[in-house]
């Protein structure tokens, strides 16, 4: 079983977020809003009141946010209860460019960032379908 952080449990983040708990996995998850957050403990995932207390334990760490902005918010919320050994997997839709730059100064800081674009929905992320890259 593996330890899993889903930070932003919007549509997407949070039907990855069920599909994760209901295979068994352990899964912690943040968001701004709470109400999304208690929707989930329906499935056993676990309310993280901060970033850096969602992402404590998890060796994947899941992005489904809103823009670069909000990307780069987080990423610096979360730092200080990041494992060494964890990756930081983002899913948010975001412009090649700033990614590219992201990705390079955050791996030549020792963080393990991957940009993973989705091709799906929820409902196809609740199943398991869809493509990610």
């Amino acid at each position: 079983m593996a330890m899993i952080a889903f930070l932003g449990t919007g549509l997407l983040g949070g039907a990855f977020a069920e599909a994760a708990a209901k295979r068994g996995d352990s899964v912690t998850a943040w968001n701004r809003s709470k109400e999304k957050l208690s929707a989930l403990a329906l499935f056993g995932v676990d309310a993280a009141a901060s970033p850096a207390e969602a992402v404590k334990g998890a060796s994947r760490v899941h992005l489904v946010l809103k823009d670069d902005a909000v990307v780069e918010e987080i990423i610096a919320a979360l730092r200080p209860g990041l494992s060494p050994d964890a990756i930081v997997i983002d899913h948010t839709t975001t412009p090649p460019k700033l990614t590219a730059e992201r990705a390079a100064r955050l791996q030549s800081e020792g963080i393990r960032y991957l940009h993973a674009p989705v091709f799906m929905g929820p409902p196809a992320a609740r199943n398991a379908q869809g493509s990610m890259m």
